[in-house]
């Protein structure tokens, strides 16, 4: 019984959008790199910012690139992830794509990662 009580409560707290660590996924579908988009979601507060890695399992990142970039904050592109900093005094939504070039189980391949960000003061 214990242990239900702990899990439900460590599952409230994931899924209710606090931004005590700088900003929240609420959506993160895996890419393929296989010519594939994914949309994912981020709440951030703002003049805040996040910074995501962007490998898992077996993908071996050779690059990573804005593509389109966001209108109401700053992406900066560092190694294998990306930093959002949202302006100052902004509330609202922003968008923003980065490319992810690599490999996956020996084949090459790229990927967009289409982020929506819900800002919130």
């Amino acid at each position: 019984m214990w242990f239900v009580i702990n899990f439900v409560g460590a599952l409230l707290l994931l899924t209710s959008p606090a931004f005590a660590d700088s900003c929240v996924f609420s959506l993160m579908p895996p890419y393929a790199l296989k010519s594939d988009a994914v949309n994912w979601e981020m709440h951030i507060a703002s003049g805040k910012t996040c910074t995501k890695g962007l490998k898992y399992g077996s993908v071996a990142i050779s690059n990573v690139k804005l593509t389109a970039p966001p209108e109401f904050g700053k992406v900066t592109v560092q190694g294998p992830g990306f930093s959002y900093t949202a302006k100052p005094d902004f509330e609202g939504q922003d968008a923003f794509t980065i490319q992810v070039a690599g490999t996956m189980v020996r084949m090459n391949g790229t990927s967009d990662i289409q982020v929506t960000v819900s800002v919130a003061k």
